[in-house]
């Protein structure tokens, strides 16, 4: 049996890519997320295309994650796709967040992203995709981002990394760095914190879209996928200019 694991399935980009990975080689996909209802929702609507299981959960709770190392164990597959697209994000200044969720954020983004991954990978066949979901916050630091485009840093740092150590497998890593999308995010990005600038979502894209050049860019065994023409100028311009110039561009609170 192949095996294709999309966390973060329960909203968003996840749940997109967990609709798009029908067809694409698993014969059983695994919906990892935090909202149980519509994992189910989801798993009926796959249906009877492909068999899935869901994994109801807090992936920053070590239980979630020896719950997938003991299911893996026990089935017999073989992993074929992992989607990590689980993650949080808030907008607003570092000094008037709540430091608790600063720690859920970097848990969830690089903690849970790594084990998951890493409890994943013995299973893992060759010729497999392992795409992340890191972002084009992750080009820079971001005043007013700051936590969040650093914990993308580290996984598209780590990606680039892993996808090194696998090649030897046949196993292709892809991170994702994607601009604006419109999906729940943004509003929950936006709780207890700040309005997403107006300049940023002018460039807002779908998630389908999204997902579908992210796809592409994994089976061509892509190491980075920018889906836009604008984020693509924005990670050349990370590229070749100074960053203390480039965040200019990003006023803190007491600068507007």
């Amino acid at each position: 049996m192949r095996i294709g694991i999309v966390s973060g399935a329960s909203a968003g980009m996840g749940r997109d890519f967990a609709r798009a990975l029908v067809g694409r080689g698993p014969e059983e996909l695994w919906l990892l997320g935090r909202r149980e209802e519509r994992l189910a929702d989801l798993a009926a609507e796959l249906a009877p295309a492909v068999r899935t299981r869901i994994f109801p959960g807090d992936l920053n709770e070590p239980a979630r994650i020896r719950e997938i190392q003991d299911a893996l164990a026990q089935s017999g597959g073989a992993v074929c796709w992992i989607v990590a697209a689980a993650g949080e994000g808030r907008i607003g200044s570092f000094a008037s967040g709540d430091p608790d969720r600063f720690r859920r954020m970097i848990d969830l983004n690089c903690g849970a992203l790594t084990a998951l991954i890493s409890v994943a990978l013995p299973y893992t066949e060759t010729g497999a995709h392992i795409l992340t979901l890191a972002s084009a916050a992750a080009f820079l630091p971001q005043p007013g981002f700051a936590v969040y485009a650093a914990t993308k840093a580290y996984v598209l740092h780590f990606s680039r990394a892993l996808g090194r150590e696998l090649a030897p497998r046949g196993i292709r890593v892809t991170a994702v760095c994607p601009g604006p999308v419109r999906t729940e995010f943004t509003e929950r990005a936006e709780q207890d914190g700040e309005k997403m600038p107006a300049r940023k979502k002018k460039y807002a894209t779908e998630s389908n879209h999204v997902v579908k050049i992210a796809l592409r860019a994994a089976e061509r065994g892509r190491a980075v996928c920018t889906p836009t023409v604008a984020m693509k100028a924005a990670r050349l311009a990370a590229k070749c200019l100074p960053h203390g110039f480039l965040m200019r561009f990003f006023p803190t609170k007491e600068e507007k």
